[in-house]
C-alpha cells in the first residue's frame, strides 16, 4: 500500500511541476497558483522517490525495485518528452494511460509475488478500470479545448463533447453491470450492494452536470471526489 501511495504522489507531482501548454487554457486557476506550491511539490517528489527506491532495497526485494524503476521510468514518459515526444501525444492514449497504469500497478506486485485467486476478481478489476476511465474522460472533456489547440488528441478531442458524453453513458452502463455481477458473485457483498445504488447516482449526476460548462472547482471537488466514493462506501459497509 505504501509503495502505491508513494508512486501516485511521485508521478502526480512530477506532472504538476511541468506546466503543460494546454493548462493555460484548461486550468488557468491551477496554473496561477502553481508557483506557490512548487517547493512543496519538489519535496513531495523527493520524499516519494526516496521511499520507492529505499524501501524495497532495504528489504532486499529486488523484483519490486526493478518493477518500480522500470515502471516509474515508463510512466514518466507520459509527461516528460523523449526525443521530443511524450506518451500523452499518442492519439487517444492520454485518456487510457493513467487508469491502465493504476490497474497494472495494483495487480502486478501481488502477481509477481505469487498471489493466488486473482482471476476471480476479474469483474471487480473491470469495474475499477471502467470507473477510472470514467473519471479520466470527464477530466479530458474539461481539457478538450486546450488539448486540441496544443495537438494532444485525447478521446474527447477525437470524439467531440457529444460523443464523449455518449461514451460516458456507455461506461456508466458497463460499470453498473460489473458492479451487479460482483454483488452476486464476489466477496464483500454488502460493499458491492451499496455501490450498486451509489455508483449510478453519483456518476449519473456527473454525467448530467457536464452537459454544461463547469468551473475548475467543480472538477477538483465533484469529479476528483468520485475517487473517494469506493473508500467511503467501504468504511460504511464494513
Amino acid at each position: 500500500m505504501g509503495l502505491w501511495w508513494a508512486a501516485a504522489l511521485f508521478l502526480y507531482n512530477v506532472d504538476r511541476l511541468r506546466v503543460d501548454p494546454a493548462d493555460f487554457q484548461n486550468v488557468p486557476v491551477r496554473v496561477a497558483a502553481a508557483a506557490a506550491s512548487e517547493n512543496f511539490r519538489r519535496a513531495a517528489v523527493a520524499a516519494a522517490a526516496g521511499y520507492l527506491i529505499l524501501w524495497p532495497a532495504w528489504n532486499r526485494d529486488w523484483i519490486t525495485l526493478g518493477l518500480v524503476l522500470g515502471g516509474g521510468g515508463f510512466a514518466l514518459h507520459y509527461s516528460l518528452p523523449l526525443r521530443g515526444r511524450r506518451l500523452k501525444d499518442v492519439p487517444g492514449l492520454k485518456t487510457f494511460f493513467a487508469p491502465t497504469g493504476v490497474m497494472l500497478a495494483v495487480l502486478a506486485l501481488p502477481w509477481v509475488h505469487g498471489a493466488t485467486g486473482m482471476a476471480s476478481g476479474g469483474w471487480a478489476c473491470g469495474a475499477a478500470w471502467g470507473y477510472l476511465i470514467f473519471n479520466m474522460t470527464l477530466c479530458d472533456l474539461r481539457d478538450h479545448v486546450g488539448d486540441r489547440l496544443t495537438g494532444v488528441r485525447s478521446v474527447p478531442v477525437l470524439l467531440g463533447p457529444a460523443g464523449s458524453r455518449r461514451l460516458l453513458l456507455g461506461l456508466l452502463a458497463a460499470i453498473q453491470c460489473a458492479v451487479l455481477v460482483c454483488r452476486e458473485q464476489a466477496p464483500f457483498r454488502e460493499f458491492w450492494g451499496v455501490l450498486a445504488w451509489a455508483v449510478p447516482i453519483y456518476l449519473g449526476s456527473l454525467w448530467w452536470a457536464v452537459r454544461a460548462p463547469r468551473s475548475e472547482r467543480f472538477y477538483e471537488w465533484a469529479v476528483e471526489g468520485m475517487l473517494y466514493l469506493p473508500l467511503l462506501v467501504w468504511w460504511w459497509a464494513t
